[in-house]
This record gives structure tokens, sequence and C-alpha cells, in this order.
């Protein structure tokens, strides 16, 4: 891949001119702006465990799709992943969320060979900025989340295809399907890639018969742990799927219903497709003015301070979640829990910090604990029907600390009944 760039010193300079960009654009007000919540907290306390009790295991957290309280489970690679780079940040939110952004930076280089070698240098150069320079991928690779890192990786499978087009044998088939199987782990909107590529080239292949052997191979080597998991759990994953196709209808909302992450790894192969089929009519001139289209918005939208976190509530962001926790940890208050009225009740973050400092308590009991720190604009919640709120009572108020303009933090001890 490297060899590939080496070539041209124009190349060279336009790589790393990009991947510059790329950086300092998503470095303003990084961590003001970072999405880190209730997944990530989650995911992030897991992958903790893992690491300190050297577990291994098949499968990686539960997706959207769920039926009768069962998850439709994704791959491991989603917690492996997220571990490498947790591991190289010391488990610190921003500086692990900071290095996935600098390796989703490095995807310019396979997504500019690929490219190139698919259509041709201006094609490239194109995509190049559009993936720099597009607030749709700024946005989603400037945080930790698995449909996230599809945007990294599937520049690594256009850089794939491109080697196929231009040697067109069984192996660099083989690892196409493999790298697919690899990445259906992180999120399931890659089956629909699978499917369009896995008719594309079986039909412009010329032995069908031994190219339809070879992807599915692939396939069954990148999606390996899933498919032994499934043989291992009685067609688990499989069994949750059959039953949410037979709903009726009406509850198919949830999951159907438009999010941007679950269309990341298309959006980016369809622009590749689609601006490689029209390349006639694309020219040097274009692509300057598209990009610096592209750069006056990205100022419009990124120099002035975020109010809060992407995708967080409003007025919230990762620092307020950190000033919660560090005050929780200065008190000498034992068998308490926490709730985050702000959006999430079980205050995953705040408790992804105490597990990471050792802290021992039952995270999980809402029902036995004397003392409950609730993130809220106003002391009066516990009219809320959540249990975390609603069985906590009769209580009294001790404390307040101010977090913000719009939030406080309040500590509660639960009187009990004579």
């Amino acid at each position: 891949m490297i060899e590939s760039i080496r070539k041209s010193k124009t190349d060279i300079l336009t790589v790393i001119f990009f991947i510059v960009l790329f950086i300092v654009i998503r470095s303003i007000h990084f961590t003001a702006v970072l999405n880190f919540s209730f997944d990530q907290g989650n995911g992030m306390a897991h992958v903790l465990e893992m690491w300190r009790n050297k577990e291994i295991t098949l499968v990686g957290p539960g997706s959207s799709l769920s039926v009768n309280g069962k998850e439709l489970l994704q791959g491991v690679v989603n917690y492996y992943l997220t571990m490498f780079f947790a591991l190289l940040g010391g488990f610190d939110p921003v500086g692990t969320s900071y290095i996935f952004m600098l390796f989703a930076s490095l995807g310019i280089i396979p997504l500019y060979v690929g490219t190139k070698k698919l259509a041709d240098k201006k094609i490239a150069l194109l995509m190049v900025v559009i993936y720099t320079l597009s607030f749709y991928f700024i946005d989603y690779t400037r945080f930790l989340f698995g449909p996230n890192y599809l945007i990294a990786l599937t520049t690594i499978l256009v850089y794939l295809m491109g080697e196929y087009k231009a040697k067109q044998n069984l192996r660099n088939l083989l690892l196409i399907f493999i790298y697919i199987g690899i990445m259906l782990q992180f999120h399931y909107q890659v089956f629909v890639v699978l499917g369009f590529l896995f008719f594309y080239y079986l039909i412009l292949s010329k032995n069908k018969i031994k190219s339809l052997f070879v992807m599915i191979l692939g396939f069954c080597i990148g999606f390996s742990p899933m498919i032994i998991f499934e043989l291992k759990n009685q067609f688990y994953n499989l069994k949750v799927l059959g039953e949410y196709i037979f709903l009726p209808k009406n509850t198919y909302g949830s999951f159907v219903d438009f999010v941007p992450h679950r269309y990341l790894s298309l959006v980016l192969l369809a622009l590749v497709g689609v601006i490689g089929y029209f390349r006639k009519f694309i020219s040097y001139t274009l692509i300057f003015a598209i990009g610096l289209v592209l750069l006056i918005i990205d100022l419009f939208l990124y120099i002035p301070r975020p109010m809060h976190g992407f995708g967080m509530a409003p007025n919230w962001n990762y620092l307020m979640e950190k000033k919660t926790y560090e005050i929780i940890k200065g008190q000498h208050y034992k068998n308490f829990n926490i709730v985050n009225h702000v959006y999430d009740n079980l205050s995953m973050v705040v408790k992804f910090h105490l597990k990471k400092d050792g802290y021992k308590m039952n995270y999980e009991d809402y029902y036995n604990n004397q003392f409950l720190y609730v993130v809220s604009r106003d002391p009066y919640v516990f009219d809320d029907p959540a249990y975390e709120l609603y069985i906590f009572k009769p209580n009294k108020l001790i404390k307040t600390w101010k977090l913000n303009e719009f939030y406080n933090l309040y500590l509660f001890e639960r009187i009990k009944s004579s």
C-alpha cells in the first residue's frame, strides 16, 4: 500500500496534507464535543474487565435489534479493537478517542490508493477531500463506537477492491471476503455490502464455481468467531433474527428509522462507485470548488464552542461526566449508587471511572443502597417511574453541588421505615 504512493512525490504530499488537515479539523474543541456517553461507558467498562480478567470471548456487544429482551449480538472484534485503542490511551476516554481519530486519519492512505486503482487519480483526490472534510465523516470519526470503526475500515476494503481490479486472482478475491466477514462483526449494515459484492464479483468472474467457493470460504474465515458462537449456542442470533422478522410490522420502526451511523460504510462505498461512474465529468476545478465549500461549512460548524457533546443531551458533555465522577470520588459515603437523570439513569460513564479506579460497590443494585447521587436540573425527580428513582423513597437531601448553569449533583439518603 505504501509502496503504491512512494512512486509519486505528488501522491505522497497529497496524502500527508490531507492526513494533517483531517487531524486539525477534528481536533477543534475535541474534548468539549466528545461523545462518551452510555454506549461508550458501558463498552469501555466491559473491555476493562476483559483486560483485567484476561477474558476471551467470541461475541461482542448487543445491537439495537432486540426481541423479548434478547439482543442480536455483534462480533467480538468490536471489543478487541476498542481494547487496542484503550491500551494505547491508558483507558482515558479523551486519549483513547483521540487515538481512534488518528487511526481513522490513516484511512486516507488506502482510500487514495484503492480509489486510484478503481477509477483514476482525480476520483481518488475527490474521495479523500470528501472523507476529510464532509461533516458526516467528521462527526463520526471523533468518538469510539462500533459502527464508527467502519468508516476507517471501509477504506481498506476500497484498497482491496482496487488490488483485485489491478490483479484479478483468487487470492485477492479471498482477501476481500475475509475482510468483509471481519467488517460484518462490527455492524450488520455490512450485509448490504456483502450481498452486493458477492453478486458483482460472481457476475464478473470467468470461473464462477471457483469464485463462489473462494468468496464463501473467505467470508466464513472472516466471520468465524460468530459462526463458532452460533454453532455452540443453538444458533442464538439466527433465532433472534427469526423472531424479529415475524413481529407485527408496526414494531419495526425503531430499527428501520434513519439513523446516520447505520449507513457509514454504505455511504463511503456508494460514493466511490457513483463518483467513479461519472469520472469523465470530474475536473480538478470541480474538486477544488467542492473542497472549498466543505471547508467553509466546516469552519462555521466547528469553530464555535459547542454547547454539548455530539449526540448528547443539551448543555451536557463528557467534561460534566468527569466533573461528576471527581466530586463523588472525593466524598466519604459508602453503599451508594448513581442516577444521571439528564439522559442515563444507570450513569454508565461515572461507573466506568469508578471501575477503572477499582472502586468496590454493587453497581447494579438500586434496591439496597443507602445513598443515591442524582444529576438533575432540580431535586424533584422521585416521581419518575424509573425504578432507580421510584424505589428510593422516602429520602432526604443531604448535599448539593453545582455542575454548570443547568445541572446540579444531589446526594440523597434513604430514610428507613421504622
